[in-house]
């Protein structure tokens, strides 16, 4: 991967990472399932989307705090 599609990578992970928080906030834990699967669903996009090429697709429980983690999974690992 160059640097270019981890810098892309990386932006599209901290955007999903502020959107996860927004909503987190916002909805409390009423519809929390719901709200994690649409947000799972954005994050990986279409099928064969050139920025999600080679990031495991997210298949924990959808909470706030299990996707969460997944996304910081993969933030620090670009941020070594």
């Amino acid at each position: 991967m160059n640097k270019f599609t981890g810098y892309q990578l990386e932006r599209h992970i901290f955007s999903e990472l502020l959107e996860l928080k927004r909503l987190q906030i916002r909805a409390g834990r009423a519809n929390e399932n719901v709200l994690v699967k649409r947000l799972v669903d954005n994050f990986h996009g279409p099928t064969g989307s050139d920025i999600t090429v080679g990031i495991k697709r997210y298949d924990g429980h959808y909470t706030f705090r299990s996707f969460e983690k997944y996304l910081y999974g993969y933030g620090y690992h670009f941020s070594e």
